[in-house]
């Protein structure tokens, strides 16, 4: 199935709105350049400002500090900021700081570049070349079109930008953003510290996959060559909402050359050698030979490999649990109560459900022969969070909940 999505490795190729997926920070960067570079258009570099403040902001010590701060590229030690961003038209760029979070403008978030306004006063040096950027958002959060920045572009001060800025009202999904001021070097002791000035976003051609845990994208494109363990790889995966919008690339198929040549039994062997060595399972296996208590159900122990069996209901003295990332359960509901995997499980755990309190209801009454025992659903209304626990009926006395 995977294998059908692999496409040539060729960038000029992928779908235009997809979002790139690499390993390494080193693919990232060489990836970033050469999708900008490929553009069309010119590119407007806006380098950071980085300024010393306080009583004692004109010190020798102070001014050194501050040279030294502006040479920092690493955006985990300067608040979000990066040293310089390569901005051009019609390329991605992906938020670095949790903006606004009950507008969906959080650390993460991904939008398309739509308009740049330089700064006019050329006296004005302290300040970031670019002095506005507008960015469009594809991604929907619970179905709703434009939601991303929607609260932030309905302020009176955005509005008064828009029109300065002449942003025509075909345009009303553009996001207006500024540049911030943050402290990145607090000198202790000392009556000064180092801000630095720039917009809290990055080129977002293409990210770790680490960078996307959390995240979901209507398109993405994942580097499967080199050497990728399975728990990357699955992220990887998971981060497209459908496998129509899933592509792959970097090798020929998403199973290692050395696997395909095994036989079946080569690969069972594999895969328990693998395992055996395996740092968390041997753990695992230690506390259970070494546990002062005996598990009752020793099928919640973990299976010490990975081969599939059918559920069957022969053995009274067994249960099936299924777990899965859901990605947003309201639009699901009717494809999970026909589904006979679901069906077929003792207890399910559904993540990453985008739950609102509404949903609560259809949840309660999705399965006959299942009950709802945990539902949870997040604060804000732009987060993929929230999960669903439902427990067969004919089990549910044998549970005891501790919290919830």
């Amino acid at each position: 199935m995977f294998d059908s999505r692999i496409i040539e490795n060729d960038t000029s190729k992928f779908p235009a709105d997809a979002i790139i997926l690499n390993h390494t920070n080193s693919d990232v960067e060489r990836f970033n350049k050469q999708k900008i570079l490929e553009m069309p258009g010119e590119v407007c570099e806006c380098k950071s400002i980085n300024v010393a403040v306080g009583s004692a902001k004109d010190s020798n010590a102070a001014i050194n500090l501050a040279a030294n701060c502006s040479k920092r590229s690493d955006v985990n030690k300067t608040m979000g900021l990066p040293l310089t961003i390569q901005f051009k038209l019609g390329c991605k760029y992906m938020i670095t700081n949790n903006l606004r979070t009950e507008d969906g403008l959080v650390n993460g978030a991904v939008g398309f570049l739509k308009k740049i306004i330089l700064e006019s006063d050329d006296r004005l040096r302290e300040r970031p070349k670019v002095k506005r950027v507008y960015l469009e958002f594809n991604e929907k959060v619970n179905d709703i079109e434009g939601s991303i920045g929607r609260l932030t572009r309905e302020e009176d001060s955005s509005v008064k930008y828009r029109r300065k800025d002449q942003i025509e009202k075909d345009n009303q999904h553009w996001t207006m953003f500024k540049w911030e001021q943050q402290t990145i070097e607090h000198a202790k002791g000392k009556q000064y510290h180092i801000d630095r000035l720039q917009f809290p976003m990055v080129e977002c051609e293409s990210m770790t996959i680490h960078k996307s845990q959390g995240q979901t994208y209507l398109c993405v494109c994942v580097n499967i060559g080199g050497s990728l363990k399975r728990s990357l790889l699955y992220v990887a995966l998971s981060r497209a909402t459908n496998l129509n919008g899933l592509y792959l690339f970097g090798a020929k198929s998403i199973v290692s050359d050395n696997i395909r040549k095994m036989t079946q039994e080569q690969k069972q062997d594999e895969i328990e050698k693998r395992e055996r060595s395996d740092d968390v399972r041997k753990e695992m296996k230690r506390l259970r030979e070494e546990s002062l208590l005996k598990n009752s159900y020793e099928s919640l122990d973990l299976i010490e490999t990975n081969r599939i069996h059918k559920p069957s209901r022969q053995s009274e003295d067994k249960f099936f649990c299924l777990f899965q990332n859901i990605q947003h359960f309201n639009p699901k509901r009717d494809i999970l109560r026909k589904d006979f995997s679901y069906l077929s499980m003792d207890v399910i755990f559904l993540v990453e459900g985008h739950n609102m309190i509404q949903y609560k209801y259809q949840a309660e009454h999705l399965f006959d022969q299942f009950e709802l025992v945990h539902f949870s659903s997040p604060i804000s209304r732009q987060t993929s969070t929230g999960q669903l626990c439902f427990v067969n009926k004919r089990l549910k006395d044998n549970f005891k909940f501790v919290a919830d």
